[in-house]
């Protein structure tokens, strides 16, 4: 079916999916969408197509088709998939992208359009660690040296920073957009598109 070879296509890149992310992306416009994407992907394993587990930190099961991923990688793509869930298109992701030879590694770079506007975001997600002063100062250095918006169009992307409690130290900057958002990714939309 057309949609199992699509899911089966962001497994090969993205190396897994919950059920949440398989119902926003691929069934949410069906009546009983989320049951339909368990079933669905129930049916996939049980073809040995995909594996499962359960992740600690969420409870969530997780399919993927080769190795198990961090808890951090699948909210890479929790994010992938609030997007398409909202309405973006033309995602792209690069996960971890390398600047300034190396000194700076955010977790994903996005680029997408959502109602006609072209948007990038750095993510960055912080479980096992907090993105540092430190990290920050690197991006502002990063932002003087425009090598960033040579690549994104002339702007910089929106600093988006994931973390169990929204960030505790909440860096203040002229210069760069940063967003806080906690683990449920509450106010997605309001936060990232708009």
């Amino acid at each position: 079916m057309p949609r199992d070879k699509q899911i089966l296509k962001f497994l090969e890149e993205n190396k897994a999916v919950t059920i949440f992310q398989t119902y926003r992306m691929w069934f949410n416009e069906a009546k009983f969408g989320y049951d339909r994407a368990r079933v669905r992907l129930k049916q996939l394993e049980d073809y040995g197509l995909l594996r499962s587990y359960k992740n600690k930190l969420t409870d969530e099961k997780v399919y993927y088709t080769d190795d198990k991923v961090s808890s951090h990688d699948l909210f890479i793509n929790e994010f992938y998939s609030l997007l398409v869930f909202n309405g973006c298109s033309n995602i792209q992701v690069k996960r971890q992208p390398r600047f300034m030879k190396d000194l700076i590694r955010p977790d994903a770079l996005f680029k997408f359009e959502y109602e006609g506007n072209l948007y990038f975001v750095l993510l960055e997600v912080d479980f096992t660690h907090v993105t540092s002063i430190s990290k920050f100062q690197l991006y502002e250095r990063l932002y003087k040296t425009e090598e960033l918006q040579k690549v994104c169009l002339g702007v910089f992307p929106l600093i988006t920073v994931i973390s169990i409690d929204e960030s505790p130290l909440k860096y203040e900057s002229d210069s760069l957009d940063i967003i806080y958002l906690n683990d449920k990714l509450d106010n997605f939309k309001n936060k990232i598109l708009d």
